[in-house]
């Protein structure tokens, strides 16, 4: 559950700033790239949770 508001969070700080930029049509792969590893925290906390380890494990990732 932490690390799903983490990933949500991460994405929220990035996304704000980049909004406008994304508006002038550039940062767009960056903002897909952001969203892309938000959702990549939250399945992978899903799947941790589903596999049965007592404390989800934090992932490293390097876009």
């Amino acid at each position: 559950m932490m690390i799903e508001r983490i990933g949500i969070l991460i994405v929220a700080l990035i996304a704000a700033p980049t909004g406008w930029a994304m508006a002038e049509g550039w940062l767009v792969c960056a903002a897909v790239g952001w969203a892309l590893i938000g959702s990549t925290i939250a399945l992978g906390s899903i799947l941790i949770r589903r596999s049965g380890r007592p404390r989800p494990v934090p992932l490293v990732l390097v876009p």
